[in-house]
Parts: structure tokens; sequence; C-alpha cells
């Protein structure tokens, strides 16, 4: 079990900007539940632009109150089932679709959002780097300019150097916490 402590000094200065979030493998999953249960305790609204099959699996751990402000744009399964909260995009290399996918749900929804990329790391690996850096780049001035939240989740271990320089740059705030683990905490490093 990962303890996903930092999450919170994400979470707290993250509000209105967009952050990158570097994490290994080990951290991924418990950051995503952790990050989307603290928003959604919060009272946002929460897109989850999901490229891995398992987060996913998130809406079956939420509480039912709150699963009425939780959607999510599935980016991973070919056919996959839709509901009121999961819109099909059926590849991450449909940037178009996932941006008209996280506009329908804007579109229907009140408030602030955030809008939570499992895995940059999966957007770059699909898409030509020049297409990929244009999407983040319009993403993140329309997140902007609608004062809401986004965080993107990328895995060091699986993300290129060039990935994660661009996406720092697009970025308002990045945080690295892909050398963090429990025994490297304990021992103060």
């Amino acid at each position: 079990m990962q303890n996903v402590f930092f999450m919170k000094d994400v979470i707290a200065n993250g509000d209105k900007s967009v952050t990158i979030v570097i994490l290994n493998a080990k951290q991924l999953k418990e950051s995503i539940g952790f990050t989307i249960n603290q928003y959604l305790a919060n009272q946002k609204t929460v897109i989850l632009v999901a490229c891995i099959k398992e987060s996913k699996n998130v809406m079956n751990y939420l509480i039912e109150s709150t699963k009425k402000n939780f959607f999510i744009v599935d980016c991973c399964e070919k056919n996959a089932e839709e509901n009121s909260n999961v819109i099909s995009v059926n590849d991450p290399s449909n940037l178009t679709g996932i941006q008209v996918a996280l506009e329908k749900i804007n579109n229907k929804t009140t408030g602030k959002k955030v809008v939570i990329f499992d895995s940059i790391n999966i957007l770059a690996a699909y898409n030509k780097k020049g297409a990929f850096e244009r999407f983040l780049h319009l993403f993140g001035n329309k997140m902007r300019l609608n004062e809401n939240t986004a965080i993107l989740f990328a895995l060091k271990e699986y993300t290129d150097t060039e990935t994660i320089n661009a996406s720092k740059e697009l970025a308002d705030k990045s945080y690295d916490y892909s050398e963090n683990t429990i025994d490297s905490i304990l021992a103060g490093e």
C-alpha cells in the first residue's frame, strides 16, 4: 500500500490551474482515487479522462451520493458501455473526440470542474508530438479561461523526457513525486 499524502499539496495548490503530477507506477492508482475523492468531498464536479482500463474501476469505490458529480471520458475500451456518467471515445488518439466529450459534460453540468487525465503518457504515445502538444495547449487555455482545474498524471518510467518537459512547459505547476516511497520518506530522504 502506497501512501499518497503528497497529493494533498497538489490539491491545496492546484485550484484554477493546470498541474502535471509525475509519479511511479506504484503510486498512480491510489493517487487517482485519493484525488477524485478529495474533490468530490468538496462538492466539485470531477471528470476523469481514462486512458488506463483500471482507472474506470474507481466508480465502484465512490460513495453513492457523489456519483452524480463524477464523469468518465473512456478512451481505453472499444465499444464501451455509455451511460449518463460515461462518454466513450474508444481511442486515445482521438484528441478531438476527447475535447468534444469534455465539452458535452461541461454543458450538462454547472459549477467549477476538475478534469483529471490518468495518463498523459498514453495520449503522447498514441499521438504525434505536435498534435499532442497543441491539444495540451488548447486544453490548458480552455481550463484557465473557465477557471477550472486540471490534473495531468504521468508515469515517469513510461514517459520520455521530451514529453514530460513539454507538459511541464504547458502546465502552471508541476510536481515530481516519482522517487517518493514510504522507505525514502521514513529515512528522511
